[in-house]
């Protein structure tokens, strides 16, 4: 089992897991730092949804979005949010052949599809700030279900990772055929590497490999030391349940997961050292299981949050690097 650093000092340990302190950006409190995120991905989705939805009005671009799928129901303490908003290719992104179809039969055309996982610690954030990055994927063809799930303490730490799991299923379930990417970030980039360790065929009968790669920024891989934080107080975790939700800990599994799958593991330069630690163990660890196909990719200038936000920029390393993975681009 891989070791985890110790810190004897509480402040330095908080210090590693506190995202909004290493910024260097000009703002005058790490809390600042938080809400300038959380605007940028409000608003951002909030414009690109109203664009959506009136080209989608306006009959200027086919089907562009169904929102609100729920994906668990019938579960204890889930709500609406437990569910996904599903946004479809551009036309003029496609061949003129693939231009001819049925807007309410999409899956005629077997396009990748990109799950997106939002971060927020696990507490914070919802499937309604996930979409300001739409237009770097749908313009290239690419579709994008922005996956909501409740958050703790609300639901406990394994129903919250059960709903991410539903709603992985139903994305199959809908875009049945299709190549399903992965993409999360911090809390969400944790939540796309314990999907990699289900066992698909055996809990959701999903026989065939449907992941073709994954794309995970910034994540929480390994959560003994986060326990020890005062992020743990909504999450509630013991050691033992921090070890079963440690991707880097657990077995990945074979059923779901394409052979060759494609992946990249991307941090900011301006993270912690334990942030960067985390992503850097997880790497070698995928390819201690055969994942030959990875890339580790450590972005220059960037923190924990820009380092996501950027995906809203066609040409930005980290949105260029996706784009040719999803779309099996060499070079």
């Amino acid at each position: 089992m891989i070791q985890a650093p110790i810190f004897d000092d509480a402040d330095e340990l908080l210090y590693q897991y506190s995202p909004s302190r290493w910024s260097k950006r000009n703002f005058k409190t790490s809390d600042d730092v938080v809400m300038d995120h959380v605007n940028t991905l409000q608003n951002g989705s909030k414009t690109i949804l109203s664009e959506a939805m009136e080209q989608q009005n306006n009959e200027t671009d086919g089907l562009v979005a169904t929102l609100d799928v729920m994906h668990t129901t019938n579960k204890k303490n889930a709500t609406k949010e437990a569910s996904l908003d599903i946004f479809y290719p551009s036309l003029s992104s496609t061949s003129q052949k693939d231009q001819d179809y049925d807007k309410d039969s999409h899956t005629k055309r077997k396009y990748p599809v990109l799950i997106y996982i939002h971060g927020g610690y696990w507490q914070a954030l919802d499937k309604r700030s996930s979409s300001w990055h739409l237009n770097t994927f749908r313009q290239n063809g690419v579709g994008l279900v922005a996956l909501g799930y409740d958050l703790c303490p609300s639901v406990s730490f394994a129903d919250l990772n059960e709903q991410v799991n539903n709603g992985i299923a139903k994305t199959v379930e809908l875009f049945p055929g299709h190549p399903i990417y992965i993409c999360g970030h911090s809390a969400g980039g944790h939540l796309a590497g314990m999907a990699l360790c289900v066992d698909w065929k055996k809990k959701y009968n999903i026989n065939d490999p449907f992941i073709h790669g994954f794309i995970v920024v910034s994540g929480c891989f390994d959560l003994r030391l986060l326990i020890k934080t005062k992020e743990n107080d909504a999450l509630k975790l013991n050691e033992e349940g921090a070890i079963t939700y440690s991707p880097v800990l657990q077995t990945v599994s074979a059923s779901g997961v394409i052979e060759n799958v494609k992946g990249i593991i991307a941090f900011g330069e301006n993270e912690s050292d334990e942030f960067k630690r985390m992503s850097k163990n997880y790497f070698t660890y995928l390819k201690d299981n055969k994942y030959e196909n990875i890339q580790i990719m450590e972005l220059e200038n960037e923190d924990h949050f820009t380092v996501i936000e950027r995906l809203q920029e066609s040409n930005y390393e980290l949105s260029m690097e996706a784009l040719k993975l999803i779309r099996n681009i060499k070079g």
